[in-house]
């Protein structure tokens, strides 16, 4: 079983992967710019919705961006 990255790890390589901004990101999930920054940096849980939004924009499925805790 591959080992699961961090939220933080796993989001940010996620986001690079896509070689877009953050910022760019942030608008295409309608997350507020700053938010999704303390949701990267692991300050702020991402709720349910974010987390499906962020894996959609990003290609991925929950549990592969946020674990097994991202699964409601």
């Amino acid at each position: 079983m591959p080992r699961t990255l961090p939220l933080n790890v796993a989001l940010r390589v996620a986001i690079a992967a896509t070689g877009r901004h953050q910022k760019d990101i942030a608008r295409r999930a309608d997350i507020n710019q700053w938010r999704l920054s303390r949701i990267v940096r692991n300050d702020v849980t991402p709720t349910p919705k974010e987390r499906a939004r962020l894996a959609r924009i990003l290609g991925k499925t929950v549990p592969e961006l946020f674990g097994d805790e991202g699964v409601a």
